[in-house]
């Protein structure tokens, strides 16, 4: 777990401090970019496959490919832990949306995580980081969802459903040739809870096989690093790369030693 977000997340709840829920003010005086809410804590395992059957995000040119994330405990001993969603409708000077019908404005608080996932699509694309001339390649995008633990006046749990675009790998150094296996991508909120709120979110993304004695926590209980995917992606050689899984989320360091920030809300515009 991040505790140290966690804490701090906690605290700009409690209105302790004014740091990421704090209204950003640009230069433009009617421009105002408030955070509404954030959420941390979360891993999952991702199911990857190609078009072709036996494919799953290869590093070979025009082929599709879907990415489902399924949320899973980040601690095998603590099951029910998926991660946690702070909303901050104070910081917005409005009321932020549940998913009733119709709607208790209001939602505000920590929310516990019930479940999450996302199912990415593209129509051509390869996790080859050496072809910087194939032009028909497109982003992966598709739907991302969030089902919390407590009830909404109609006595379902409250969800958040959103649109996700892939943006790419982060570059934290700044160096292009430096590898990341943190993934940022951006979508808006269209249904349920914070509805029309801009999403952004940062994730880990790191190849892994099943191996059923691999039993800990790191990557995943069952599950190991598949270095001869992740390797196979950096090389000029095509057919070298068949990722089947990965591992996703904020609740951990990934494989090259990187951290991601996790889920960020908000409204408005620079």
């Amino acid at each position: 777990m991040k505790i140290v977000s966690r804490a701090m997340r906690v605290a700009l709840a409690g209105g302790m401090v004014a740091g990421a829920f704090a209204v950003a003010q640009p230069a433009e005086s009617d421009a105002v970019i408030s955070v509404v809410g954030a959420c941390d804590g979360t891993k999952a395992i991702g199911s990857l496959k190609g078009g072709i059957l036996g494919d799953g995000l290869t590093d070979t040119d025009n082929k599709s490919a879907t990415v489902s994330l399924k949320g899973i405990a980040p601690v095998s001993a603590s099951p029910s832990d998926l991660g946690e969603c702070i909303f901050d409708p104070f910081a917005a000077g409005l009321a932020i949306p549940d998913s009733g019908k119709p709607v208790v404005t209001g939602y505000t608080g920590t929310k516990q995580i019930l479940k999450w996932g996302t199912k990415l699509n593209s129509p051509e694309v390869d996790c080859d980081q050496t072809d910087s001339g194939d032009t028909t390649e497109w982003v992966l995008s598709g739907k991302f969802s969030i089902t919390f633990t407590d009830l909404n006046n109609l006595a379902k749990n409250q969800k958040l459903d959103a649109y996700l675009v892939v943006d790419g790998f982060t570059d934290p150094d700044n160096d292009p040739m430096t590898p990341s296996d943190v993934v940022t991508a951006h979508g808006v909120v269209t249904k349920g809870v914070a509805v029309g709120a801009d999403l952004q979110t940062e994730s880990i993304f790191d190849p892994i096989l099943k191996d059923a004695a691999q039993l800990t926590d790191t990557p995943v209980a069952k599950y190991n690093w598949d270095i001869g995917g992740a390797v196979g992606c950096t090389t000029a050689t095509q057919g070298d790369a068949n990722i089947l899984y990965s591992v996703n989320g904020d609740a951990m360091v990934s494989l090259l030693g990187l951290t991601a920030d996790g889920v960020t809300l908000t409204i408005g515009s620079a």
